[in-house]
């Protein structure tokens, strides 16, 4: 868990997105009519359909018919798939050392899977990149995942796998490198600061959907929502938190 910043604990997932029946028949019909993941997931929900929507839509039925969506798929589980991983290498260290009194692993994992604001004078640079890849907690885990997969799908199918890597991993480090630098910003060099998680990725992906569909329908667990509310309240909670 992070404990300076919360953008990198913070998240509540959108378990779906609903089409609404005011796109054109025959962009309905295509979206209808897509394979994998375009069928069951990239589902958008537009109050109008605008040249602005109608563009997006385009995108991303042309990527959806040159197998860019069975791609993605693939990215999103690989992306899952590491994560769980880490998790359970996370588990099988606490178990150790609470059976065992093995700290060894746990330590590792410590010292390797979690940013800290000493890993600039530490050398440890490459935590920024593997605390966006690590969770402790089940419930930070599984939220996590849950919105990265759910709206990784959209998102992948409007702006393509390369730009969607791109945009997560590098949110991720942004994210941990703020942690780390977090001291520094604040004129304060022997403040500790550490954190780890995937929130810093999922945030950007969340972003990014909510910004191009404000006007989305989405659903927070089981309850319906605009998608610019949504952002306004992540938002909200984070200057709260700060």
């Amino acid at each position: 868990m992070v404990m300076m910043l919360s953008s990198k604990v913070l998240l509540r997932p959108v378990a779906a997105v609903r089409a609404h029946q005011g796109l054109p028949v025959r962009l309905r019909s295509s979206i209808s009519n897509s394979s994998g993941v375009g069928k069951r997931q990239i589902t958008l929900a537009l109050k109008n359909s605008g040249n602005g929507n109608k563009r997006q839509l385009s995108s991303f039925l042309r990527s959806s018919h040159h197998g860019g969506l069975d791609n993605g798929r693939k990215v999103l589980i690989g992306i899952v798939g590491v994560n769980t991983g880490v998790f359970a290498v996370w588990k099988w260290a606490e178990m150790k050392a609470e059976q065992s009194v093995d700290y060894s692993l746990l330590n590792f994992m410590r010292k390797h899977f979690i940013v800290h604001s000493e890993d600039f004078t530490n050398g440890r640079w490459h935590t920024l990149l593997t605390s966006t890849i690590s969770h402790q907690d089940l419930f930070h885990f599984g939220l996590n995942m849950l919105a990265a997969y759910s709206f990784g799908s959209n998102v992948i199918g409007l702006i393509g796998t390369s730009s969607f890597l791109a945009l997560y991993v590098g949110s991720g480090i942004l994210s941990s490198l703020v942690v780390a630098a977090y001291p520094r910003i604040i004129n304060q060099p022997y403040y500790q600061t550490a954190g780890l998680g995937a929130s810093g990725s999922v945030y950007a992906i969340v972003s990014y959907f909510i910004l191009t569909f404000p006007t989305a329908t989405v659903f927070v667990i089981v309850f319906p929502a605009p998608a610019a509310l949504i952002g306004v309240g992540l938002v909200g909670y984070e200057c709260y938190q700060v």
